[in-house]
């Protein structure tokens, strides 16, 4: 994956097993939230899958939702531009990612082509967060949650086309409530098909 901003491109290795992806870097939601991102989720995967199998998904008709959790390995700091409020993702914080499928095709087209029916994912994920700087709390930190919602466009035996942010959003329960905007799209910009 290639970064258009630094262009920096960041090699990984994908895990698969029995047709599910297992582990995929988070690299996308890394890109999706740049704006106020320090640096790159350094992520370590628990459990659960990122995307399941072709028959998987067949048998179900096209409408499943499956779970994915990831641990993070290093401190992220995330930036709110324009005001003086700082937060933390911790060492360990835990990134919990539901999908779900609910047989939607779309008309996709990105760098690498057009695709007519592509598999619309909707994705939420929250992990919690630590504020500082806020006005009127004298603790020097304050527990949050970060949540966050896309919709990801796939193509099957292509991958992912197309992922872009719908919502975000800092809460902490009875003192925060701070919306974040993004216009970030993150797209397939060429694919070359394995022998």
């Amino acid at each position: 994956m290639r970064n258009p901003d630094s262009g920096q491109t960041i090699r990984d290795v994908i895990m698969c097993s029995n047709g599910d992806i297992t582990r995929l870097p988070i690299f996308v939601t890394s890109l999706l939230l740049a704006d106020y991102l320090d640096h790159v989720l350094n992520t370590y995967y628990l459990t659960g899958v990122d995307a399941p199998s072709y028959s998987t998904l067949a048998q179900n008709n096209w409408q499943y939702t499956w779970n994915t959790e990831y641990l993070l390995e290093e401190a992220v700091l995330v930036k709110f531009p324009g005001t003086t409020l700082i937060a933390y993702l911790s060492t360990n914080n835990t990134f919990k990612y539901r999908w779900e499928l609910a047989d939607v095709h779309e008309a996709v087209t990105v760098q690498a082509g057009a695709y007519p029916k592509a598999l619309q994912v909707e994705q939420t994920w929250q992990t919690p967060i630590t504020l500082m700087g806020l006005p009127d709390v004298k603790a020097s930190g304050v527990a949050g949650v970060l949540s966050t919602a896309a919709d990801l466009w796939y193509e099957p035996y292509v991958g992912l086309l197309k992922a872009q942010v719908t919502s975000a959003l800092v809460w902490v329960p009875g003192v925060l409530e701070a919306p974040l905007t993004t216009d970030r799209v993150v797209e397939l910009v060429s694919f070359t098909p394995g022998p």
